[in-house]
């Protein structure tokens, strides 16, 4: 029937080659198994008109739709962790920020992707829209704020006074003030006009995580502006004189959220110690708690519908709840995220809410009915881990695409293992080489058994995290693993049951990290909370804690003899820790970004770290000298660093999709690792029917014009 249709000239306008394709992906669905991608991989589609056909997860490798029109047509979008959402006040569109920096413009009315805003270097925490809806303002863990044009992508203005991440911003209802806050424990308003830093407001003693402007002033006709912050406050701001007019107290835990209600005189406010409250603006008293979200779950955000009637909050439940505001009692939970939803907004006309996830979706839900209307479901394959096997002939990677790749090093075949419902973070061999295990972002660590690594199977799933599993490490022994999670939490697991032998809680912030000593009698831990710990496996009590980063811990590891300890931080440092005396004898400086991975070789005589500027370095342990710099192999923040048992070779993993196998002696590049994309070599030459940004998309998922 295609054929037919390819030999109509001129190519007839409809439906018919759209429904043959999405029938062809139908019949794929009910023959598979629940979790593989559709194969319609090396087809002839082109010259057809393909309207509306749902081509996403399907492997379109080879495929031809070159001179096709796609009008109407979806794949499958390149985006990653969603971090925030918003609408334009007028409607008509609606964006997302990624953690990989960039921001997407989306249409309203069809959910097309129709603009890529690229600049930022590091997360997008917040942005938000002008009222008239003409410019865009982000800001960044790269410290920085940037203002685009909407229509044309262009970076109007990019600020630059905040000294750390920027985690909210928001303009003044007549749209001549932007204000912006962040981990430096400030506020800083802006003149729109002219880009100057008016007036930098001071007096929280922590991060200051929200910021929210008063639609209409409440009180003497003073417009306010309110913050949250980590130290548990909440504050109002004459934005006139720059003074704290009021502290809200209540909130035990951080305060991730408030917003004002349209009529300014309630102001929500959503917590890390699992509440909403409400507050009446002119009083500063609490008017009422929600609580609700389940299973003691943090608050990340919460907003008024632009009625005023409903608020709506999201929590690490990875749940969306509606209230009504008037009475205070729930109306609906919205359903279907697979991870914790980190931010919300409501259309202007209240009837639509968006919500995005750490799972890469955002969810366009139905505000009367509580049903989701569409869903963007992202697709990238970051390398967030990697590791060798003991005989050196193996290499395993963790992957977003919730996949484990099992390398075989002699022949370059690729192994999948694709169990988990989430994106893979660590991954672990057992010292007999016939065992791996994995964290990943469901919350879950899972037992391989890859004696045959074309025939590996999953033998146990050890349950018990509230959060992602960032860290996971066997003993020395292979008796038990270590774990470390997002919910802040140290587990010790006894291999042969599966039991949870010991849980440890007393960072105050996530744990990335996680390593066992080479005696297997004590533990290294790193946190969000930029501290470092010692455990006594034994007794899970803390022997020491280290406290000289700056900011946060993303890795640490023993020497091979066990007499120190190399720390990777988000303060661009590296440090190496004499255990015996507790001393910092080294802090090594030479990365311009964060610090993600640390590695010694296992002579014990070179340290290699690695990061977000893309580059390996190597440093002489007992000099804490460099040696070298690898480079030109990664494009994109590199995330973990593993030496083969033989220290012959390095890999690197990074955010580019790549693993890079480096020889150690000469410091040079030997071999590339990365699988074919989902659109590897997928002709979409002079095709119609798309915009720009999703051909843009197609390309970074291997597609070629």
């Amino acid at each position: 029937m295609l054929r037919t249709l390819q030999q109509e000239s001129p190519s007839t306008p409809g439906y018919a080659a759209g429904n043959i394709i999405n029938l062809l992906r139908q019949l794929q669905i009910d023959q598979s198994q629940p979790d593989s991608h559709i194969d319609l991989s090396g087809r002839d589609f082109s010259g057809l008109t393909i309207w509306q056909a749902y081509l996403k997860d399907a492997n379109l490798q080879d495929t031809s739709f070159a001179n096709a029109d796609l009008k109407g047509s979806v794949f499958t979008e390149t985006i990653s962790s969603i971090v925030s959402v918003r609408f334009s006040p007028d409607g008509k569109f609606f964006a997302t920020g990624l953690i990989t920096g960039e921001i997407r413009l989306w249409r309203t009315a069809d959910t097309k992707q129709i603009r890529i805003y690229q600049g930022h270097s590091a997360w997008v925490w917040a942005f938000a829209f002008s009222p008239d809806s003409k410019i865009l303002a982000s800001g960044s863990a790269d410290y920085t704020i940037k203002l685009w044009d909407v229509q044309t992508a262009e970076c109007l203005q990019t600020l630059r006074e905040h000294t750390n991440k920027v985690y909210s911003v928001g303009f003044s209802p007549d749209g001549a003030l932007l204000a912006s806050a962040g981990e430096d424990q400030t506020i800083k308003l802006w003149d729109l006009a002219t880009g100057v830093c008016l007036q930098t407001l001071c007096g929280h003693g922590d991060w200051v995580l929200s910021i929210n402007f008063q639609p209409s002033p409440s009180i003497h006709n003073i417009l306010l502006l309110a913050s949250g912050s980590a130290d548990s406050t909440i504050k109002l701001w004459n934005i006139n004189t720059g003074k704290c007019l009021k502290t809200l107290n209540g909130h035990s835990r951080d305060v991730y959220s408030v917003a004002f209600s349209p009529d300014g005189r309630t102001l929500a406010s959503g917590s890390r110690d699992l509440t909403i409250k409400l507050w009446d603006v002119n009083t500063g008293k609490c008017r009422q708690t929600l609580e609700g979200h389940r299973h003691s779950k943090k608050v990340y955000s919460v907003r008024f519908s632009p009625d005023g009637q409903i608020l709506a909050s999201c929590s690490e439940d990875r749940t969306i709840k509606l209230w009504d505001v008037a009475r205070g009692k729930c109306l609906k939970t919205l359903l279907g995220h697979f991870s914790q939803v980190c931010a919300i907004a409501f259309s202007p006309d209240s009837r639509t809410l968006i919500s995005c996830s750490d799972d890469q979706t955002a969810r366009l839900w139905d505000v009367n009915t509580g049903n989701c209307l569409n869903v963007l479901q992202g697709y990238t394959r970051d390398v967030y881990s990697v590791a060798f096997s003991p005989n050196s002939q193996i290499l395993a990677s963790g992957r977003d695409d919730h996949s484990i790749n099992l390398w075989n090093l002699q022949t370059l075949e690729c192994h999948p293992l694709t169990e988990h419902q989430g994106r893979i973070r660590s991954v672990a061999f057992h010292p007999n080489g016939q065992i791996l295990a994995s964290g990943s972002a469901d919350n879950t660590i899972k037992i391989w058994d890859i004696t045959d690594i074309r025939h590996s199977k999953c033998t146990q799933t050890l349950t018990g995290h509230g959060n992602w599993v960032w860290a996971v490490a066997f003993s020395p022994d292979g008796q038990t693993l270590v774990s470390s999670s997002e919910d802040c939490s140290i587990r010790i697991w006894d291999i042969s049951s599966g039991d949870c032998l010991k849980k440890i809680k007393e960072h105050s912030h996530w744990v990335w990290t996680v390593a066992f000593h080479p005696d297997g009698n004590t533990l290294a831990s790193g946190s969000a909370d930029s501290q470092i710990k010692l455990w006594n496996v034994a007794s899970g009590e803390c022997l020491q804690t280290f406290t000289e980063h700056q900011d946060m811990i993303w890795s640490v590891a023993f020497s091979p003899d066990g007499t120190l300890l190399a720390s990777g931080s988000e303060d661009k440092t590296v440090k190496l820790w004499n255990l015996r005396t507790g001393e910092c004898i080294h802090t090594l400086t030479g990365h311009d970004q964060q610090v993600y991975s640390v590695a010694f070789s296992p002579n014990g005589q070179i340290l290699a770290s690695a990061g977000a500027d893309t580059t390996v370095m190597l440093w002489q342990v007992n000099t804490g000298e460099f040696l070298e710099t690898l480079k030109l192999g990664h494009t994109a923040a590199i995330r973990s660093l593993a030496f083969t048992p033989d220290g012959k070779l390095l890999a690197s993993g990074g955010e580019d999709e790549k693993i890079q196998l480096w020889d150690v002696q000469t410091c040079r590049r030997v071999r590339s690792l990365k699988p074919d994309r989902l659109y590897e070599r997928m002709d979409i030459s002079n095709i119609t029917g798309l915009t720009d940004a999703e051909r843009a998309s197609l390309k970074m998922l291997g597609a070629v014009d």
